[in-house]
């Protein structure tokens, strides 16, 4: 149903994007190998469209974990994928995805600048960001201080450093009590406009 649902996407002559993880056991040499899931991907996708992108979250624990250390394992892994990329000459493109905080959660990835740090730390043109603009909006109503922001009030985007690097945009809304994927309603669930 998996690689019967891709083809009937790529039949309607639309494109894809992969949700990837990093959560895993990951071996091998190749990436078809180290991502069994993207094999029928991987051998197809030339034919209908030039590149892939991959949205991934950083590596995250519950409560008690150590930033610094999935930070680490994160950056680590991200090295070994898009070295791996570029050796085997694949258009597949990393993009690590802003999260939103939560209470029960140790997440690098849960800002803006966390993740230009883990993106800078790698440096490599297979890398880049996934702009999750509902977790950017739940990060500024929950804590104005928390997100590395130009502008002001509701036009508050992130930083250049941020802009400069997203590959793709996750776009949904947020509920009146503020839990994310949302759908669209307006300009308080989600302020495109500005």
């Amino acid at each position: 149903a998996y690689n019967s649902s891709i083809q009937i996407i790529w039949d309607l002559g639309l494109e894809i994007t992969v949700h990837g993880d990093v959560a895993g056991d990951y071996t091998g040499k190749h990436f078809a190998e180290v991502y069994p899931s993207m094999g029928y991907i991987l051998e197809n996708f030339s034919k209908y469209q030039s590149k892939l992108v991959m949205a991934l979250h950083a590596y995250q624990e519950k409560e008690g974990g150590s930033t610094e250390e999935l930070k680490k394992r994160t950056i680590s892994l991200l090295n070994d994928w898009t070295r791996m990329v570029d050796i085997e000459n694949i258009p597949l493109y990393f993009a690590l995805e802003n999260n939103r905080k939560k209470a029960t959660s140790v997440d690098p990835g849960n800002s803006c600048v966390g993740v230009v740090e883990m993106v800078q730390a790698v440096n490599h043109p297979h890398l880049g960001i996934t702009w999750d603009m509902g977790h950017f909006l739940s990060n500024l109503r929950e804590d104005e201080s928390s997100e590395a922001t130009s502008g002001t009030g509701s036009g508050r985007i992130p930083l250049r450093s941020f802009l400069e690097k997203v590959y793709h945009t996750h776009i949904h809304g947020l509920s009146t009590a503020g839990r994310t994927h949302f759908p669209l309603i307006d300009e308080e669930n989600l302020p495109l406009e500005t």
